[in-house]
């Protein structure tokens, strides 16, 4: 918490103190629709409106998705370190929502650094790579998807987060998106990639090599 309020922070923080304490009552539940998309636009974190078939929200539809996949995978993993990085996936996926969501080249300095991505999280995937690649078996062909319910549902995320990440670089290339957010994009697919086979492998199934011209 900040050290410092301003005065409307601290008739919120007063008000939920005495709301807590049974002197006031629950403030009215807030509507889960607003109506203010019903004619085909929406807004963005910078309080811009655009048509919802602007090419920013189809970027921030993909991450959604991707998002949604991780969650998941997740629910269907027993390893609480993997469970514990993809619940921490999820969450910087929103900042990277939100970072979309403020284009660089229309938004206010102090919107953008709200925003602002942190490179510690490429290098934190990083980190996580390595530490389950070191357990798992040298691997120089390609894969089938699959080894497991779990690990099918981590190569599912996988696919998502490519996605994601390709449908992106056009606000990269206009200087509307920090080009980190896409590079986070990027790695966290190997991410995925390699938590799959590690997902995979702790569950006792083999890696199914991809064999050229197979005939049935």
């Amino acid at each position: 918490m900040h050290r410092f309020m301003s005065t409307s922070g601290l008739r919120a923080a007063r008000t939920a103190r005495r709301v807590r304490e049974g002197q006031l009552g629950a403030p009215p539940k807030s509507k889960v629709y607003t109506r203010t998309g019903d004619h085909g636009t929406t807004s963005l974190f910078n309080g811009s409106r655009r048509p919802k078939d602007d090419h920013v929200f189809a970027v921030l539809g993909s991450i959604d998705e991707a998002n949604a996949r991780v969650g998941l995978a997740r629910e269907h993993i027993e390893d609480p370190r993997r469970t514990n990085e993809l619940e921490a996936i999820q969450h910087t996926l929103f900042d990277a929502g939100a970072a979309v969501a403020t284009p660089l080249d229309s938004s206010s300095n102090q919107k953008k650094s709200m925003v602002s991505f942190r490179t510690e999280k490429i290098q934190q995937l990083e980190k996580w790579i390595d530490e389950m690649d070191q357990d798992l078996p040298k691997l120089n062909q390609f894969i089938l998807p699959g080894g497991g319910i779990p690990s099918a549902h981590v190569h599912m995320a996988r696919t998502a987060v490519r996605h994601a990440e390709r449908i992106m670089y056009p606000l990269v290339r206009d200087n509307k998106l920090n080009g980190d957010v896409a590079i986070y994009f990027n790695r966290l697919s190997d991410y995925l990639f390699v938590a799959a086979r590690y997902v995979a492998h702790s569950t006792k199934h083999q890696d199914l090599i991809y064999r050229k011209g197979v005939s049935y």
